[in-house]
């Protein structure tokens, strides 16, 4: 099992072609990634990884070594925090006002607001696994390793 690990790596084939190797015959390989259908996925923006793939990319690189593999999605449902909420309608609605409050509140004191407040995220309250690729944000291969 590989959990978001492809997207670090500059030779995933290397590593696929090893993973490969110690699997045992008929043994199951899991991967999950990030799913990037965008021309982002170059240049993604977490500093960590060092390119993300789409559906298509994965099934050229699974090509490689393996046979037989199927993909599923997952979908994340994201909460707002009360305090991102109340924040995104006072700047939509109400542009006068944010560039007053940004003229008198500076971004370091909002970022530490929040922070103190444990606010400063948004949380998952759900995360579905299926067949359907739409609004997914995570891809994951099962596969079969054929030997």
């Amino acid at each position: 099992m590989s959990i978001e690990t492809l997207e670090h790596l500059t030779e995933p084939l290397s590593f696929l072609k090893e993973i490969k190797r110690v699997t045992k015959p008929n043994g199951t390989i899991i991967i999950s990634t990030p799913l990037n259908e965008t021309e982002n996925r170059f240049t993604p923006s977490n500093p960590y990884h060092v390119r993300e793939y789409s559906k298509k990319e994965l099934i050229e690189l699974f090509d490689y070594y393996f046979l037989e593999y199927e993909f599923f999605f997952q979908k994340n449902t994201l909460k707002r925090n009360w305090l991102t909420r109340t924040n995104d309608l006072i700047f939509k609605l109400i542009p006068l006002v944010r560039v007053k409050l940004k003229a008198i509140v500076p971004d370091k004191i909002i970022r530490n607001l929040r922070a103190a407040l444990k606010a400063e995220r948004d949380i998952t309250i759900k995360s579905e696994i299926g067949k359907n690729e739409e609004n997914a944000s995570v891809i994951i291969a099962v596969i079969k390793n054929k030997k």
